[in-house]
């Protein structure tokens, strides 16, 4: 288990420079407080996108796909998510390239939902926290052959511990079921 968790920060803590090329990027979401503000990793996922495309004014993807799940917060996560890069990114990108998938569950979800709107040579990039990576790469290969680049938020909080053991163990039930 340490192995595998090291392994998962190593790899991922550094984005792969691909991301800039892509024409559709994954969002995955993330809790959404009572009072309907973002949580701090919600946040920082979204911050990482708005990030990228104020470095890189001529690139923003054609299509980015917002993912998130129905809270016991009744808030929709995607809705919450598409409103605040509304807001951030008013003056770069045009509101018809954010699509809401407010299906995404879980990441297996987000992962399927997603594929309608990845057309065939489309270049995708995912966006989630840096311990997330490694099992979104991992199921966009097995369930649709999909490369993927990524950009990863990066600031380390006190509950990564719970999220590296939980990809851990996402990771070996994915490998012994074969999803």
């Amino acid at each position: 288990y340490i192995l595998m968790g090291s392994m998962i920060v190593i790899q991922w803590r550094n984005d792969n420079e691909d991301y800039r090329q892509s024409d559709v990027m994954v969002v995955f979401g993330n809790k959404v407080h009572e009072n309907g503000q973002l949580s701090a990793i919600l946040r920082e996922r979204l911050d990482t996108v708005v990030a990228s495309c104020v470095r890189h004014v001529e690139w923003c993807p054609k299509k980015i796909i917002v993912s998130g799940g129905f809270g016991k917060e009744w808030y929709r996560e995607a809705e919450k998510m598409k409103g605040y890069l509304d807001t951030e990114l008013s003056w770069t990108i045009q509101i018809w390239t954010i699509i809401v998938d407010n299906y995404g569950d879980n990441t297996i979800a987000t992962v399927r939902n997603s594929l309608p709107f990845i057309n065939s040579g489309d270049r995708v990039a995912v966006v989630s926290s840096y311990y997330h990576i490694t099992r979104i790469v991992y199921l966009y290969d097995l369930i649709a052959n999909i490369d993927v680049t990524h950009l990863a938020a990066k600031t380390i909080w006190p509950r990564d511990i719970y999220g590296i053991l939980r990809e851990i163990i996402a990771l070996l039930v994915y490998r012994v079921t074969r999803l």
